[in-house]
């Protein structure tokens, strides 16, 4: 409110302090963006409220976490991701994905969930490439885990392998 109130919008703007989109009750938003939290609590968010399956509502997402179980969410329920955004702040990369709900379910394949469909078009900008090293970094770590644990062929290590054979 008082970064509204600083940019004089706060006029145009109604706050509401709610679990998700459970409170808000009295508006039919266009667009909804849930952002800054990890993949598993937007997916609830998400799935779980009336507003977000109304037609042509849109849905900004940015994921800190778990990108892949958002995505794969989003595809069982039936909002397909209609365009994956990288950008790059204070070190990091994030991904913003845009959504919009049919109500069809899809599948998408493991290395679809891990990168995003959006990761394969476009140039390799520096915020993808960024967004690819530290999810495969995070990836190799846990397979090399589970293998000193004595499990190999973990799903981590398939997508690092088929991360591998891309020659990104």
């Amino acid at each position: 409110m008082e970064h509204a109130e600083k940019y004089g919008v706060r006029d145009r703007m109604k706050f509401v302090l709610s679990d998700g989109l459970d409170a808000v009750t009295d508006c039919l938003p266009d667009d909804i963006a849930v952002c800054g939290m990890g993949g598993e609590m937007i997916a609830d968010i998400v799935t779980r409220s009336d507003l977000t399956r109304r037609e042509g509502v849109h849905l900004i997402l940015q994921p800190m976490t778990r990108q892949a179980y958002l995505r794969r969410a989003l595809a069982a329920a039936g909002y397909p991701v209609l365009s994956e955004k990288y950008s790059l702040a204070a070190g990091h990369a994030y991904v913003t994905l845009l959504c919009a709900y049919t109500g069809v379910p899809y599948e998408i394949d493991d290395l679809t969930a891990e990168l995003g469909a959006g990761f394969f078009s476009g140039d390799m900008t520096p915020a993808k490439r960024l967004f690819l090293e530290r999810r495969s970094a995070a990836l190799l770590g846990v397979a090399e885990g589970k293998e000193s644990a004595g499990e190999y062929g973990s799903y981590e290590r398939k997508i690092c392998d088929k991360i591998s054979s891309l020659h990104i």
